[in-house]
């Protein structure tokens, strides 16, 4: 399973399902549809708070796209319980 940090405002964004994509770095951008991400909160003076999620990546669009420069990825993802099994 891949770890990521996420900043509180976008944990909780992404915890409430308001926010189900993620812009990376294309060096940080390896994901392929299907793999699972768990996304651990950081608070705002970057110390990990303990809360976590799962979440099962469903499309990645890597640049150079209209908008997106060829260093960056965009992907989308949907929450997941964590007994769910990742392919």
């Amino acid at each position: 399973m891949i770890r990521k940090k996420l900043m509180e405002e976008f944990f909780i964004a992404k915890m409430r399902g308001k926010k189900n994509w993620e812009l990376r770095k294309e060096d940080d951008c390896f994901f392929k549809v299907g793999d699972c991400i768990r996304y651990d909160e950081i608070s705002p003076c970057g110390l990990l708070t303990g809360r976590y999620m799962t979440a099962r990546v469903t499309y990645v669009l890597h640049g150079p796209f209209p908008g997106l420069d060829s260093s960056y990825c965009i992907y989308s993802d949907e929450f997941i319980n964590e007994d769910e099994l990742c392919e």
